[in-house]
């Protein structure tokens, strides 16, 4: 198979090489360089809140070049949970272009409610204008966000670089699959048995009470092993860790 060259330095093998989130990260934004973008950034799983970090417990985003003032206050204040942004990766897969402004663009048509707006206006004091790529991942849903400062260029760096957004946004959420699989795999006794036996059955539709009658449990031992379980996977439910385990082929439906 031949190696797709992204722009003229990064190739489809930089990113599927990165054996970190990190590596992989500055892998990517040396693509939205190299594209003519200012900034980029991504967010890995929209039904967690929590910002990705790397090993040392340093923000992602801040060796990509955003402020790190404006990652501190989008944890604080667990903006995650409100932005727009993965809200509409919710119900569309389609990429779509954005202004962090309430009253303009794809904004105008929905009652954003005050946390979103705040979400908007924190984006604003970073950048001008974006692109996110929504992208379906084995373990739920992520999206890349191409980023400017000058909000006149979005529509030429758009119409120049759509493929390439495209591509290496689903390549770079490809390969966080992998970096998280080889992760959870690593670790001896992930998941317990039990915890895996549970998962297994809220998978197949059972309530904590039926799981609870099918293992001869109490209810409320199923839920210690659900909620144990979901804690490990880094979900925040058992509908997300059910997502993450089967995605990662932890256990099988």
């Amino acid at each position: 198979m031949h190696t797709i060259k992204l722009h003229s330095t990064i190739t489809q093998d930089d990113i599927q090489n990165s054996a970190s989130l990190e590596e992989a990260a500055h892998t990517l934004s040396a693509e939205a360089r190299g594209l003519g973008w200012d900034l980029v950034a991504f967010h890995k799983d929209i039904k967690a809140n929590e910002l990705p970090r790397n090993e040392v417990g340093d923000f992602v985003a801040s060796s990509m070049g955003w402020s790190r003032e404006c990652l501190t206050t989008w944890a604080a204040s667990e903006m995650a949970a409100v932005c727009p942004i993965s809200m509409r990766c919710s119900v569309t897969d389609t990429p779509f272009a954005w202004y962090p402004d309430p009253e303009r663009g794809i904004w105008r048509d929905h009652a954003l409610n005050g946390r979103s707006v705040e979400a908007l206006e924190l984006y604003g004091t970073c950048i001008a204008a974006a692109v996110t790529v929504p992208v379906r991942r084995r373990s739920g849903h992520g999206y890349v966000s191409w980023c400017t400062l000058d909000k006149s260029r979005l529509a030429g760096l758009c119409e120049e670089h759509y493929a390439s957004m495209f591509l290496t946004s689903h390549l770079f959420m490809q390969q966080i699959d992998h970096i998280e699989v080889a992760h959870y795999r690593g670790l001896q006794c992930f998941l317990t048995a039990r915890e895996e036996e549970c998962l297994t059955w809220a998978a197949r539709g059972k309530t904590a009470e039926e799981i609870g009658i099918i293992l001869r449990r109490s209810r409320e031992t199923a839920r210690f092993h659900l909620r144990n379980a979901a804690a490990k996977l880094e979900a925040t439910n058992r509908t997300h860790a059910v997502a993450r385990a089967c995605g990662m082929g932890l256990i099988s439906v």
